[in-house]
């Protein structure tokens, strides 16, 4: 089945606001690691920030790979007008085998899925869930949100898969190089 899955979790993307993709004290990191006297900064973000967004779903492509799910393309980036809610979320086209993600979620690892679902998607001060956080109702509620709650699937089929802290180092190694290519000196430093 084709879906175009967006990631919650920030260990699958943690956008660009003060993150280690961009934050406050990258274009200072970049002025300090040039060392050439310039000040510099990143002149195109949204180019920077689509190559960034890219890199990522080709290294979840590289580190999640079988049969289960297949992770295609980015198919965009969602990024809010405000970051009092979310950051920066990834929009990829996949290809999933939805029956097979039902068996690992509710029959194969269900004591899993029911403490990741309540560590995520329970309801606290702030934070208002439209996910039903235990096994027993996301399972009879599956079809009442089927976008969301495959989203939920595919994200818990990833992190169970996926080396975190292998993927986020390669990815913020990316991040590093795309800065530095996507840095120049800023206009008035050019003009002194």
């Amino acid at each position: 089945m084709k879906h175009v899955y967006t990631n919650w979790a920030t260990s699958i993307f943690d956008g660009f606001y003060e993150s280690d993709l961009y934050n406050s004290d990258t274009e200072l990191r970049l002025t300090e690691y040039m060392d050439d006297g310039h000040e510099y900064e990143i002149k195109d973000f949204d180019g920077y920030t689509r190559e960034i967004a890219s890199k990522a779903v080709e290294l979840l492509s590289d580190y999640v790979s079988d049969c289960n799910i297949k992770i295609e393309s980015l198919n965009g980036l969602d990024m809010p007008r405000f970051y009092n809610y979310r950051t920066d979320r990834l929009d990829i086209n996949t290809d999933v085998d939805l029956d097979a993600l039902k068996a690992y979620a509710f029959n194969e690892h269900r004591a899993e899925f029911d403490a990741y679902l309540h560590e995520n998607w329970t309801s606290c001060s702030g934070f208002i869930s439209f996910i039903e956080d235990n096994v027993h109702d996301f399972e009879r509620n599956f079809e009442h949100n089927t976008d969301n709650n495959t989203d939920i699937l595919i994200e818990f089929y990833i992190l169970s898969h996926l080396d975190v802290d292998a993927y986020k180092q390669d990815l913020y190694e990316s991040a590093l190089d795309l800065q530095m290519r996507y840095a120049e000196p800023t206009s008035e430093d050019v003009e002194k």
